[in-house]
């Protein structure tokens, strides 16, 4: 009877593993009128396709958004357990078959996904995450570190733990209160990244390229594999 137990609560286990498991995707691509079904049924906006993606907690979607430019007029809010993929031509059927430039690094796509800010930040999440989330392959530019959570802080993007910002490059953006490029809040992870050309202006815990405050409540920040340069900062941390 123990070893039936055991077996039971073993499989109770894997069974809780495959429900966070991805069912699917939802699709997007500049200025399409679709209902995010397929390439050829695409949404036009990345944050109706994250809130589809998670519709159903059961069967949660990764978003995969296709080539061109997006512009952002108000912070892209990322979800828990919702992948969010950029630079597809908008034909492929895997993200391993996304094109990179040959010979070129992790961030460098053949066709680059675009996010380009309109007095505004161009992505952020309102709180630790679950569990790991990934947002990978996009050019994010021109962010001014506008948001609804934190705002002031993080010009381009707002990550917290859990959050995996990978394969990106984040430029040309600015922040009154810490971290132009990225602000790292209480951890998260920055993988496979070029972060340049980003301006803080003001505020007295500056980062130019980014800000990491890691957390007393034990979340750690990860730094990977990044090229950061030619940043600046008024006041510290350039």
């Amino acid at each position: 009877m123990k070893k039936i137990t055991f077996i039971f609560a073993i499989l109770c286990s894997v069974s809780g593993l495959f429900a966070e498991s991805q069912h699917g995707v939802v699709y997007v691509k500049p200025g399409a009128t679709g209902t995010g079904a397929s390439w050829n049924d695409a949404l036009g906006n990345i944050q109706e396709a994250i809130t589809a993606a998670k519709a159903d907690p059961a069967a949660r979607k990764d978003v995969w958004v296709a080539t061109g430019e997006f512009e952002i007029s108000t912070a892209i809010s990322l979800l828990d357990s919702i992948n969010v993929y950029g630079s597809f031509a908008g034909t492929e059927s895997a993200v391993s078959e996304r094109a990179k430039v040959a010979g070129g690094k992790a961030w460098e796509f053949a066709n680059p996904t675009i996010l380009k800010g309109n007095n505004s930040r161009l992505i952020q999440v309102a709180s630790a995450l679950d569990i790991p989330t990934t947002f990978d392959g996009f050019i994010l530019t021109n962010g001014n570190g506008k948001g609804t959570v934190t705002d002031g802080s993080g010009g381009a993007a707002l990550i917290r733990p859990n959050l995996i910002m990978q394969n990106c490059i984040v430029q040309n953006s600015t922040s009154a209160a810490a971290g132009a490029g990225v602000m790292m809040n209480t951890g998260g992870t920055l993988r496979n990244c070029l972060i340049r050309n980003n301006v803080h202006t003001t505020g007295s815990n500056g980062g130019g390229g980014v800000f990491c405050n890691t957390s007393s409540s034990g979340f750690t920040g990860y730094i990977e594999n990044c090229d950061i340069t030619g940043n600046s900062s008024t006041i510290r941390g350039a």
